[in-house]
Order: structure tokens, then sequence, then C-alpha cells
């Protein structure tokens, strides 16, 4: 898999945990539901696991992917940029890290082969 559709993927998993967690806790923000850090993070960072797995090389690039996809379905369910957006767009980064983190476990899980 190229890092381009990675990346095309991690948006669009990043847009679909910000949904989910919005829809599911009745709230426009996903910040201010607890099944976003609950349920949408981890899971979030298990797909980006996936994909380090599937497109190694790319880590940066499908967490900061999960970043946008997450930042377009919260300004897209707001319909507006907001005077909080500095402070959104930080926590965004910030939680970009462990996406990072789990991209670049299934990066070394598949450049360390299969178990012997």
């Amino acid at each position: 898999m190229t890092g381009a559709v990675a990346g095309a993927l991690a948006a669009a998993a990043g847009a679909a945990a910000w949904i989910a967690a919005s829809a599911l806790s009745g709230r426009n923000e996903a910040f201010d539901a607890p099944e976003y850090f609950a349920i949408g993070v981890p899971a979030l960072a298990a797909a980006c696991g996936l994909l380090g797995y599937a497109a190694p090389g790319n880590p940066w690039t499908i967490a900061l992917a999960a970043a946008a996809g997450q930042l377009a379905a919260m300004i897209v369910r707001s319909g507006e940029i907001g005077s909080l957006f500095p402070l959104g767009l930080l926590f965004l980064l910030l939680l970009a890290l462990p996406n990072y983190v789990a991209a670049r476990l299934g990066e070394r899980l598949r450049r360390r082969g299969p178990a012997r």
C-alpha cells in the first residue's frame, strides 16, 4: 500500500471516529464526549497501527492524516471555525502522537517478519 492510500484511509478513519463519537454522545464536539476518549481514540490508534503495518515508512503521514480527518469532520459538523479553533488544532496535534506511536509499532512488526 502506498503512503498516499494509507493517508487517505487514515483521514477517513479520523473523520469516522469524530463523527461516531459525536453521534453516540449526541454532542456536536467529540472532545466533549467520553465516548471519544473511551472508544474513538483507541479505535483510531488501532487503525493507525494497522495502516503502519500495511504502509511502512509513513508513520507521520498516517498520524497527521488521521488528525486532518478529525479536523475536517469537526469543521463540517460545526459549520464554522470557532474562536477555540487554535486550541482544538493543538489538541488534535497532541492526539496525533499516540497515532504515530501505533503506526510506528505496526511498521516495526512488519519489518520484524513472521514469528519463528
